[in-house]
């Protein structure tokens, strides 16, 4: 377009005016042809140019305008200034961005805080499975233990019939030792228990 005279121009218009020739021909306004003419076209670029050139051949010379010959600006204040992008926009986009990160940035933050809660509740589910069967090993120890009690209280009934009493105390001494460990141990375990429980809840 740049090649020719400026009246190319006009041909230019006319020859894709031609190409949309049925749209026109429906448009029963002005407003109707100039929505016809703006709309998105699929319009080839090497058939309006063929199509161009055949009419700007094909058409008269005195039916063209007679304008001035290309000419260069003078020198001077002629050029139009250059405007900068509006900072606005630029603005907000930056702000959309720095928004879009914040609110990525909290999404990760909650599922890490959702994975840590289900964590520690698998956790301490885990541990309260543990400790239930603990709980159920130290009753069975001390039903043990109390039945080694009882027998060894029968033997000490028995042996008290018999002058050597010495043997026993010895073994009610050894008796009431091994409730105290089974005892000690059940304390020990459910103080573990309790302060383990007690961390979980604080992480969650």
């Amino acid at each position: 377009l740049l090649s020719h005279e400026p009246v190319f121009m006009l041909v230019a218009v006319v020859a894709y005016a031609k190409l949309h020739a049925p749209a026109l021909l429906h448009a029963t306004s002005a407003q109707q042809a100039c929505d016809a003419l703006h709309a998105e076209s699929c319009l080839r670029p090497a058939l309006w140019m063929r199509t161009a050139y055949a009419m700007l051949r094909s058409t008269p010379d005195h039916f063209f305008p007679r304008w001035a010959p290309f000419s260069p600006l003078p020198a001077g204040p002629i050029y139009p200034r250059r405007v900068e992008f509006p900072k606005s926009v630029v603005g907000f986009g930056f702000a959309e961005v720095a928004r879009i990160k914040a609110s990525e940035a909290e999404l990760m933050q909650r599922r890490y805080l959702v994975a840590r809660v289900l964590a520690a509740n698998q956790e301490a589910g885990t541990m309260a499975a543990l400790a239930d069967e603990r709980r159920r090993q130290m009753e069975a120890e001390e039903v043990v233990a109390r039945e080694a009690l009882a027998a060894k209280q029968a033997l000490v009934l028995r042996a008290s019939r018999d002058p050597s009493v010495a043997m026993g105390e010895a073994a009610v001494a050894e008796a009431e030792a091994a409730a105290q460990r089974a005892r000690a141990a059940g304390i020990e375990l459910e103080f573990a228990h309790a302060q383990r429980m007690s961390r979980l809840e604080a992480e969650a």
